[in-house]
């Protein structure tokens, strides 16, 4: 979290928080700090060495499938018409 107090707009801290949160079980919270990554970070090319490459912004892929996934893990946990419905704002901004 130090990183963040630094630079708000880094989308692999955001991703390495956001993961933590999903790997112990606090889905909600997960959710949004991937949704933090695709509406309010900037889409920028990662700096860190040996990174993925995350962009940031909305065209941030891993943010993308990472949601996605916790969206499918929530609708296996509730109803799934909510999670269907809170995902369908995750169309692909490239046409596909």
């Amino acid at each position: 979290m130090d990183i963040l107090a630094i630079d708000q707009d880094n989308a692999d801290a955001w991703s390495l928080l956001a993961s933590m949160h999903a790997a112990r079980g606090e889905l909600r919270a997960a959710r949004k700090t991937y949704e933090h990554i695709l509406t309010k970070t900037d889409a920028t090319e990662s700096t860190a060495p040996n990174s993925a490459g995350s962009i940031g912004g909305k065209r941030d892929l891993y943010a993308r499938v990472a949601l996605g996934n916790l969206h499918h893990r929530l609708a296996k946990q509730h109803n799934a018409k909510p999670a269907v419905r809170r995902a369908a704002w995750l169309k692909c901004p490239w046409g596909c």
